[in-house]
């Protein structure tokens, strides 16, 4: 009586591996849009504390003129490091708050032309996706998501 192996046929393993590709193909792109919501939410939190930060050192100051520097967490553990009007983080005397990946821009302005920073431009980018997140407190004063 001869003894027969059973394995599996190239065939039926090259089945397995068409089957594999296309469940891959369709997981793959749907794990990623997850990550992009991820980085607009930390994007959005990101931008209204910032906001609150600045509206509350305009109150304090009476002028917006703290508020300004590029923002970013450069050793990932979630203050900004640099950016601001002494290079160290700091809106006034509160710490930026930063999400990993994110980029903070701030710039005040004068919005009714009297000389005195009466409103605030926020910004906030990401690398790992195409839009920016824009707030203009002299204009609409709401968050505006735009492309790159």
């Amino acid at each position: 009586m001869k003894l027969k192996k059973k394995a599996f046929s190239m065939i039926e393993l090259l089945f397995a591996m068409i089957i594999m590709a296309a469940l891959a193909a369709i997981a793959i792109p749907s794990l990623s849009s997850g990550t992009n919501s991820a980085t607009y939410t930390s994007m959005k939190s990101d931008i209204a504390n910032a906001i609150t930060t600045t509206q509350g050192d305009y109150i304090v100051e009476g002028k917006y003129d703290n508020s300004d520097g590029d923002f970013e967490d450069q050793d990932n553990d979630g203050l900004a490091d640099t950016g601001g009007i002494n290079d160290d983080g700091y809106i006034g005397n509160k710490r930026v708050h930063i999400s990993k990946g994110n980029t903070l821009y701030i710039n005040p302005q004068d919005c009714s032309g009297d000389g005195v920073n009466d409103g605030v431009y926020i910004g906030i980018a990401n690398d790992n996706v195409e839009r920016v997140i824009r707030y203009n407190s002299c204009t609409t004063a709401k968050l505006q998501l735009e492309d790159n």
